[in-house]
């Protein structure tokens, strides 16, 4: 019988994953020591520092480079030289920093967390190198879990009209509001417009905004958008402190689709923190109250009142508001007095649209128009919708009026719970 002389050794997988009382035995800073990984990390340091030792010799006169003094990184983990920059003062590296172009300090700052620190907190570099950027736009909403993996994630994404570009981050929530990571991103930009939507409006939310948009270096935002949010863990004041911030620079102020509101939410006080001049547009639209479906908002007669006396006329739409019909007809009345003064605009068009509010009335409004002689008269009528037309004396300008008035099944909710 031959015998097989070769003696067949059983393969076995190579346990790369020891157990964790093996595992905790290990030091990860050892087998970091030599790595592929640190000589990445540190041929990227030499790379950032070598191009700027080379600018600094060139201000300075001085040679590129001295092969000994300046070899940061040597093939050998052993040797590692220290380099003469890092013990310079922070003045120093302030002055210096400030010569760079804004993508080399943009690299910078991923050499080390002490150039990190002096070139995001240092408020002479911020003005001398990073340009202050207009932006479009700033949206903030909520990422549904089926789109995070299961977790509760916000998405804070910046748009960019002229360049037709953006860039997102997804955030975890709750928020860390103490974490000032954003703070360099916000300080570089001057926003435009302001959108919120798809998550609940809470305290948490206005302070993490409130705290970044501090940073910036004009906060003049025109815009402000909340669109599908749930108002049911929000407090009167949450709103109040967002308008705060941003409502003295507000053209246009939207509130859309919002859910869980209650009549201290949006009241005449939140109007009255915006500037009445400068107000074009106001929208309260498809709001759902919580409780009682036959309630408005606290938003009413006053808010009218305080743009008639501002002489600004903003193009309104006004969802389950307390506005009143008399008031409405002084609104229009004296934006077609204010129209026919203008001398700039040969011909002037204004929409006012009232929605489901229980003060204001087809009939109503009919006979106040009439007593007031204005030349009213309906274009259009729906099931849902009567537009008026309302002419002023030579027809040029003309002010529409649509009311959509309460529907049937809440006028008899409202009958049954009074």
């Amino acid at each position: 019988m031959a015998v097989d002389h070769l003696q067949m050794i059983p393969l076995t997988r190579k346990n790369s994953f020891p157990s964790a009382r093996k595992l905790s035995g290990l030091d990860f800073r050892r087998e970091f020591k030599g790595s592929v990984l640190e000589r990445k990390a540190k041929n990227q340091r030499r790379g950032i520092i070598s191009s700027l030792i080379g600018r600094i010799s060139e201000w300075t006169g001085f040679p590129k480079k001295s092969p000994k003094r300046f070899n940061v990184v040597s093939d050998s983990p052993l040797c590692d030289l220290e380099c003469p920059i890092d013990e310079f003062p922070c003045e120093i590296l302030v002055e210096i920093f400030s010569k760079l172009d804004r993508s080399t300090a943009v690299k910078c700052r991923e050499v080390c967390s002490k150039w990190k620190m002096i070139i995001e907190d240092s408020t002479v570099l911020r003005q001398a190198l990073l340009k202050t950027k207009t932006l479009s736009r700033l949206c903030i909403r909520g990422v549904p879990k089926k789109e995070s993996g299961g977790k509760r994630m916000v998405e804070m994404r910046w748009i960019d009209y002229d360049t037709q570009s953006c860039k997102a981050i997804l955030l975890p929530t709750p928020l860390n509001i103490n974490n000032n990571s954003l703070f360099f991103a916000f300080s570089q930009f001057e926003i435009q417009r302001i959108v919120i939507q798809d998550l609940s409006f809470t305290d948490e939310i206005v302070h993490f905004l409130r705290m970044n948009l501090h940073s910036c270096p004009s906060l003049s935002p025109v815009q402000l958008t909340l669109n599908n949010l749930d108002f049911g863990t929000a407090k009167s004041l949450t709103l109040h402190h967002l308008l705060a911030a941003v409502g003295k620079s507000l053209e246009v102020i939207e509130i859309q689709s919002v859910y869980g509101i209650r009549p201290l939410d949006f009241t005449d006080a939140h109007v009255s923190q915006l500037d009445a001049t400068k107000i074009r547009r106001l929208v309260v639209d498809k709001i759902r109250l919580s409780g009682c479906t036959s309630r408005s908002l606290l938003l009413g007669d006053a808010s009218l009142r305080l743009f008639i006396s501002a002489n600004n006329f903003p193009t309104l739409v006004l969802d389950r508001c307390n506005v009143t019909t008399g008031v409405v007809c002084d609104y229009s009345q004296e934006w077609l007095d204010s129209a026919q003064h203008d001398e700039n605009s040969l011909s002037r068009h204004q929409v006012c649209t009232v929605k489901r509010c229980h003060r204001v009335k087809a009939s109503h409004f009919e006979d106040e128009c009439s007593k007031r002689r204005l030349n009213c008269r309906r274009s259009s009528v729906t099931r849902t919708t009567t537009i008026y037309n309302i002419q002023s004396e030579h027809g040029h300008d003309e002010f529409t009026f649509a009311l959509c008035p309460v529907p049937v099944e809440e006028k008899k909710e409202e009958v049954i719970l009074n």
